[in-house]
């Protein structure tokens, strides 16, 4: 079945998701409830599920408001919410409790935390591989790995603090949707067709949808199972943190241990290296040296590596 007539379907109360679905096929007829059958559709799976019924609740909540602008069947409405005592403007209930980007967001957590898992690696990585760092890489008078380190541990934080957001507002909308009453939806759904006749001798049968009970009762069935993947959500939210907090301890302590390699800060000699070179001025033209601006530390420090490479003067200093 097509995905926009099922949600017919279900939205006019045509088929009851209290009772499993059934699928025909060659092989036989099954039957599945409807989160089973949902992700029968190819591009529906248990990653975007809550995206769906999102949708579908979304539909519900515009059917409703649009059931209630009937006269007659505002009429029942309205005389069933008072029996119950609830409030009177009973529609506040059948708004999007979801903030606009929610969804948005939801995509961005799992990418944020992926980007920050994969830098937090590439970190671990790179302090494996220590011992190949050459002895003059402390270029800029920091640990080679200090930077990674700096970078992955912003990022991390970052990612932490979003998912950490995205968790609060989540925790809010549960709230909202758990002191739903369902009073007025469970009543409902026992009042057939005849009894919004029965109801107003001057009602138009026609006016009221045939399965009218079945509209009420599926919104609860597909309310609750709406929750039920938030709640999910939820979880699945809290294990990002517990994991990124990991990651965040794990770099914190590299960071901490940094420092354990052989390595030279080739400024602390810079200026032993120029005096040198400044009392050789003919030298000094056949290396280049005179053509590097002296705001340019690293050509002027990677000129003089070269030069150190290539001397053949034992008495000139060298680090090779």
């Amino acid at each position: 079945m097509d995905f926009d007539i099922f949600l017919k379907k279900i939205i006019q109360g045509d088929t009851s998701v209290q009772e499993p679905i059934v699928i025909h096929n060659k092989t036989g007829d099954t039957f599945e409830p409807l989160p089973t059958y949902l992700t029968n559709y190819k591009n529906i799976n248990k990653d975007n599920l809550l995206d769906t019924l999102q949708l579908i609740m979304n539909l519900f909540r515009k059917k409703v408001h649009t059931l209630n602008q009937n006269e007659n069947i505002h009429s029942v409405i309205m005389n069933t919410n008072q029996e119950w005592q609830n409030k009177e403007n009973f529609l506040d209930d059948f708004k999007n409790p979801l903030p606009e980007n929610f969804l948005q967001n939801k995509g961005l957590c799992k990418k944020k935390y992926n980007q920050s898992c994969d830098i937090c690696k590439d970190v671990v990585k790179s302090n494996n591989n220590e011992k190949s760092l050459p002895i003059e890489s402390r270029l800029r008078g920091s640990h080679p790995l200090q930077r990674e380190i700096d970078g992955a541990t912003i990022i991390c934080t970052e990612a932490y603090q979003f998912i950490q957001n995205n968790l609060n507002e989540v925790n809010t909308i549960l709230k909202k949707l758990k002191s739903f009453d369902l009073s007025l939806l469970l009543d409902l759904s026992q009042k057939h067709k005849s009894h919004y006749i029965l109801n107003n001798e001057n009602c138009n049968p026609n006016d009221i949808p045939e399965n009218i009970h079945k509209i009420f009762s599926n919104y609860i069935i597909v309310q609750n199972l709406f929750i039920k993947n938030i709640l999910n959500y939820k979880k699945y939210l809290e294990s990002l943190l517990i994991n990124l907090d990991e990651h965040c301890i794990n770099i914190n302590k590299l960071k901490g241990n940094i420092g354990n390699i052989a390595q030279v800060n080739i400024y602390d000699f810079l200026p032993s290296f120029l005096k040198d070179y400044d009392n050789d001025n003919n030298d000094d033209d056949d290396y280049g040296l005179d053509n590097l601006d002296d705001s340019d530390d690293e050509k002027l420090i990677q000129s003089i590596l070269n030069i150190n490479k290539t001397n053949s003067n034992p008495e000139q200093l060298s680090f090779y």
